[in-house]
C-alpha cells in the first residue's frame, strides 16, 4: 500500500518514469457458455476474443489514468518518457475487468529493457492501493 500524503507525491518532479498500463475490460455475456455460473465459475467460449477492438479507445483510457495520477503518484504525467499500453478482455476470475499501472524510475536507456529496475506497481488486482479509483465498469 502506498504511503502517500497530500503534500508529497511518491515520484518527485525531477524523477523520469517509464509506464506500463494494462486495461482488462469486462467480458460481455456472449463470450461465455451458458448464462448460469457454476461452482467452478463461467467457462469462456473457445472463440472468445482476447483483445478488444471496440470502444473505449486505448488513448482515451491511457489519458484518463495518467491524468488521474497527477499530484497523487507523480507531480505531472510529463515525467513519463516511455509508455507501453495494452487493451484486452479480462480472463481472470469473474472477468469483471481491471486496470494495472506499473511505474518504474528511468536512469538510462539500457534500463528500459531490463526487468530488474526499481519501481512500484501502483495498481494490481486484489491489492488495496489506488485501483479502486480506476475500476472499469465496462
Amino acid at each position: 500500500i502506498l504511503g502517500i500524503n497530500a503534500t508529497q507525491t511518491f515520484f518527485q518532479e525531477n524523477c523520469l518514469l517509464t509506464a506500463t498500463l494494462k486495461f482488462r475490460l469486462k467480458r460481455p455475456q456472449k463470450h461465455f457458455i451458458g448464462t448460469k455460473q457454476s461452482k467452478k465459475g463461467r467457462r469462456l467460449r473457445e472463440n472468445a476474443p482476447i483483445f478488444v477492438d471496440k470502444t473505449p479507445d486505448i488513448d482515451n483510457l491511457t489519458k484518463f489514468v495518467l491524468d488521474s495520477l497527477n499530484n497523487l503518484v507523480y507531480d505531472d504525467d510529463r515525467q513519463i518518457i516511455s509508455l507501453h499500453t495494452i487493451k484486452s478482455y479480462d480472463n481472470e476470475g469473474e472477468c469483471m475487468g481491471s486496470t494495472e499501472v506499473t511505474l518504474k524510475t528511468y536512469h538510462n536507456f539500457d534500463e528500459l529493457h531490463n526487468t530488474g529496475e526499481s519501481g512500484i506497481s501502483v495498481i494490481e488486482r486484489n491489492e488495496k492501493t489506488v485501483q479502486n479509483m480506476f475500476e472499469m465498469e465496462g
